[in-house]
């Protein structure tokens, strides 16, 4: 009879055993690919350079219908339309600077904070001063930051002529006046008449993909590009993915990021 004790209880030692020896195992192999998720999404957004993001349009919290707007030489939050243009005023253009700030920019120049005073205004340089802002969520709504200062809406413009509403960088509260909306837009290539454009937005980033046949002579330009140098500049920034066959162009050299292998997916 006690041997039979004996013999249960090294059996059930025995299962106890290889039940936390596969808790282990679980556990170790659980932690490998958490860590492996935590670097595939920290390469995903450092790889990003410059050049590579993705349309928005930041709306006030409190109206959506007013939204921030780069305009007639001021930075304001006005009444507009949701944007269908990379060219409208109220299309921001989230460059990724690091895992958690961008650089935001519109069609007359970057959104930056005014080194003399708490007022918004607008950058011709990356570089400037107050440039790079960091995006946190504040429950549905997000908070807009450059250096420690939140983004902030301020009182009517009833002096410029510009109309809206004027923005501060201030110190941060919780009120309604420092929470923004921001939301994805689908902008199509306006240069292009290639009918199999596409747009694809993931997350805060945005790859081009072209299917270019790489040839030395003659040069190479994409269908639906135009030999006009300011749409030509423009037409540098990525802005969807792109699946286009490459034609003869012969009275302009393309730059050699028309040639490079962008990867596919998000």
């Amino acid at each position: 009879m006690s041997y039979q004790k004996d013999q249960n209880t090294n059996t059930d030692q025995f299962q106890i055993l290889l039940i936390r020896r596969s808790k282990q195992k679980y556990k170790r192999k659980n932690e490998r690919f958490n860590m492996f998720s935590f670097f595939y999404f920290l390469v995903n957004f450092v790889v990003a350079d410059e050049g590579e993001g993705v349309y928005r349009v930041i709306s006030w919290k409190g109206d959506p219908n007013i939204k921030v707007s780069l305009d007639k030489g001021v930075a304001r939050i006005q009444n507009k339309e949701t944007p269908q243009s990379k060219d409208d005023t109220a299309a921001a253009y989230f460059i990724p600077n690091s895992i958690t700030t961008f650089r935001i920019k519109y069609k007359n120049g970057y959104l930056c904070k005014n080194a003399k005073n708490p007022g918004l205004k607008i950058c011709d340089n990356k570089d400037d001063p107050y440039t790079v802002w960091d995006v946190v969520r504040d429950g549905d709504a997000y908070q807009i930051k450059t250096s420690n200062l939140c983004l902030k809406k301020m009182s009517e413009d009833k002096r410029s002529g510009a109309g809206g509403f004027y923005m501060n960088a201030a110190s941060c509260g919780s009120g309604k006046i420092f929470k923004w909306i921001i939301d994805d837009l689908k902008i199509a290539d306006e240069s292009s008449d290639a009918s199999d454009d596409t747009l694809e937005v993931k997350g805060n980033r945005m790859k081009v993909k072209r299917d270019v046949e790489e040839v030395s002579e003659p040069s190479t330009l994409m269908v639906g590009d135009l030999d006009h140098i300011e749409t030509y500049k423009a037409y540098e920034e990525p802005v969807a993915y792109y699946r286009r066959e490459a034609v003869p162009y012969y009275s302009k050299e393309v730059t050699p990021h028309y040639h490079r292998g962008f990867v596919s997916g998000g």
